[in-house]
């Protein structure tokens, strides 16, 4: 897919933030596979993007870009899941090693 793709030559830098809008379907019995793959993967990637031994890619990607003279600044991947109902939040915020917001506001 896309990610992969992105991933392969070196421009995962480009994705700065993942909504996974209904987060809760990661139970479902048909969907949340792909979901939790899909999540499981971005967060994989985005912990190996950040550490210090970046890929040739990535340091080739940067580069190119810096001599173009653009930033080419590395920002963490932010994932942002939102649910209305979500009972093992924190089991969820655990695995994904995130940080919670909960709001009992409706808009």
């Amino acid at each position: 897919g896309v990610v992969q793709r992105l991933a392969e030559q070196g421009r995962l830098h480009e994705i700065v933030a993942v909504v996974a809008d209904e987060i809760h379907l990661v139970g479902d019995t048909s969907r949340g596979a792909s979901l939790e793959r899909l999540l499981a993967k971005m967060r994989l990637l985005a912990v190996a993007a950040a550490s210090p031994r970046a890929t040739q890619a990535d340091a080739s990607a940067e580069a190119a870009a810096a001599s173009a003279g653009a930033a080419a600044q590395r920002r963490p991947l932010q994932l942002i899941g939102m649910s209305a109902t979500l009972p093992n939040l924190d089991d969820l915020a655990r695995w994904l090693d995130a940080a919670t917001y909960v709001s009992s506001e409706r808009p």
